[in-house]
């Protein structure tokens, strides 16, 4: 075997890996980012107020957030108070 042919097929075998480990990480993605990240935010409700359009409140780093999803991303958003985790302590 020539030395430009182990070369190809060292490239090819170097693409494969790469293409592989990069699949497999887009695949597991959100789990690899939930262990990662603090489980600092909490949705507390979410409702359907109209087709397309929903309502959540949140919990986020001790705050509570209302915030109106439409289908063009978030329409409005409002901090209501701090949590109730925020209050006691």
């Amino acid at each position: 075997m020539s030395s430009a042919a182990a070369s190809y097929l060292e490239t090819a075998l170097v693409l494969i890996v790469l293409l592989v480990s990069t699949l497999v990480l887009l695949a597991y993605r959100n789990r690899l980012y939930g262990r990662m990240g603090s489980k600092t935010s909490l949705t507390r409700a979410s409702v359907q107020i109209a087709p397309g359009v929903s309502l959540s409140i949140v919990e986020l780093d001790g705050l509570m957030i209302v915030y109106a999803m439409g289908k063009t991303g978030v329409t409005a958003l409002q901090v209501v108070k701090p949590s109730a985790k925020e209050r006691i302590e």
